[in-house]
């Protein structure tokens, strides 16, 4: 109501206005009263006060005219014209300043010349240049302190610290992305890298900027020689020697974020030395080296109190020239569906060792499941992050045994949908989860599920 009060009062006046300096300030003040609820009205007011001051040739109606234009186009958005026209009412401001011989219009010419400078440093703040920003707020600070405007010294200092608050916002965000470039550099995110994989799907969602989760593929060639029993009652096999394999890993790595990637590296790191230079193919035995190299990495003693950091993780090994799979998983299942003849699709579950891979109080050897497989049989490794998702009707978590049922429905179907298809349709399911009637649900965890069709 005060607002509207002397918005009237300023219409009222410009009624019985003559054209002189008296319309040029209600001009200003009108225009400036009204830029919040209509900054393209103030803009035309602007116009109008500048004209009249222009014709007048008085220096302060041009001068409050620029600052005006500068506030409005501040306000939409325009942030070039706004250093435009700030910069011209500040450089008019120094003139008037320099012609101006009275201690108190002086002073009050200082007071304008404080507030563009904090204008202009409010302008580049907002566009992260920072190292400008402050340069101005300093320059205005100076001067408020010179006149002991205390109102506009605790403005200025408050303006100051947000800018060095946001100035390390972005150094630790910058930091942030470019830990995902090394991340995403060691990660088969390509075409190239991703081409040793059999048809597939990956569905990567990280948390936050960077991920805990991982996944990662490598082929090498198998030296096994001795049989190796399968112990989940699939059909079982040996291993020859000298096959080429494809090895299949996603990983869940304690945390998410940039805790999470810095395991994530290493664990990568110790996957390569482990599967590419000691040759290691037996799924479990992977994992049991992996185990062995992050407990020693984290110097893990078992003590009370110590931090478990670690992984679980879901390890496959695919040979297609026998149609053989080895797997082992700590703390997580693989999912199977095979398309045998004359029986329905049925997904079938392989569950994990209940140890992760990190210091634990059981830590026997982890169990390598071995299976034949068929032209067209689907696998599917995954992260916890689906099935601990919240959304539904009851914003509550997903759970395995829906995330299973998606998992059926999306691959059993008499059209053997292709994979690309199925992780788009995943995707989808996920979505309408964590969206549902309206209701957005914010993503907690890190969500990884890669499948494959042999």
């Amino acid at each position: 109501t005060e607002v509207l009060t002397k918005v009237d009062s300023l219409i009222l006046l410009l009624k019985t206005d003559h054209e002189d300096t008296s319309k040029v300030n209600h001009l200003n003040d009108l225009g400036w009263e009204l830029m919040y609820q209509n900054p393209d009205t103030s803009i035309i007011l602007g116009k109008r006060a500048l004209a009249l001051s222009k014709k007048l040739r008085w220096e302060k109606g041009i001068a409050n005219s620029y600052g005006n234009f500068g506030a409005y186009n501040y306000l939409k958005g325009d942030y070039p014209k706004a250093l435009d026209y700030y910069f011209k009412a500040l450089k008019l401001d120094d003139v008037i300043l320099s012609e101006t011989k009275n201690l108190s219009e002086k002073q009050e010419v200082k007071n304008k010349i404080a507030a563009v400078l904090g204008n202009i440093g409010l302008v580049y703040s907002d566009q992260g240049d920072y190292p400008k920003a402050l340069d101005y707020y300093f320059k205005a600070l100076k001067i408020a302190e010179e006149l002991g405007n205390k109102n506009g010294i605790a403005g200025l200092l408050g303006n100051i610290g947000i800018v060095y608050i946001e100035e390390i916002h972005k150094e630790v965000t910058d930091s942030i992305n470019y830990a995902k470039r090394i991340q995403e550099a060691v990660l088969p995110v390509s075409e190239s890298a991703r081409s040793i994989l059999p048809e597939h799907f990956i569905l990567f969602k990280p948390k936050d900027i960077v991920s805990g989760d991982f996944y990662w593929t490598t082929r090498v060639v198998s030296h096994v020689s001795d049989g190796v029993t399968g112990s989940h009652g699939f059909v079982s096999g040996t291993m020859p020697a000298s096959h080429t394999v494809t090895i299949i890993t996603v990983a869940d790595c304690t945390g998410h974020g940039v805790p999470g990637a810095f395991m994530c590296m290493l664990s990568i790191s110790f996957l390569t030395e482990i599967v590419r230079k000691q040759e290691l193919t037996l799924a479990n035995q992977v994992l049991n080296e992996l185990r062995k190299a992050i407990i020693n990495a984290l110097q893990q003693k078992g003590v009370s109190g110590e931090q478990k950091d670690g992984m679980d993780i879901s390890l496959l090994v695919v040979n297609t020239k026998i149609n053989e799979c080895q797997w082992a998983g700590a703390n997580n299942s693989l999912y199977l569906i095979q398309t045998v003849a004359s029986q329905p699709f049925e997904l079938k579950e392989i569950k994990g060792d209940k140890m992760p891979i990190a210091i634990h109080p059981v830590m026997n050897d982890f169990t390598n499941h071995q299976f034949k497989v068929e032209k067209g049989d689907c696998l599917y490794l995954f992260s916890d992050g689906f099935a601990d998702q919240f959304g539904g009707p009851k914003g509550k978590k997903l759970k395995y045994s829906a995330f299973k049922k998606i998992i059926a429905e999306i691959s059993v179907s008499p059209q053997a949908r292709p994979m690309k298809e199925q992780g788009e349709q995943i995707e989808m399911a996920l979505e309408k989860w964590m969206n549902f009637n309206g209701k957005k649900y914010e993503q907690i965890d890190d969500i990884t599920v890669l499948g494959i069709r042999i």
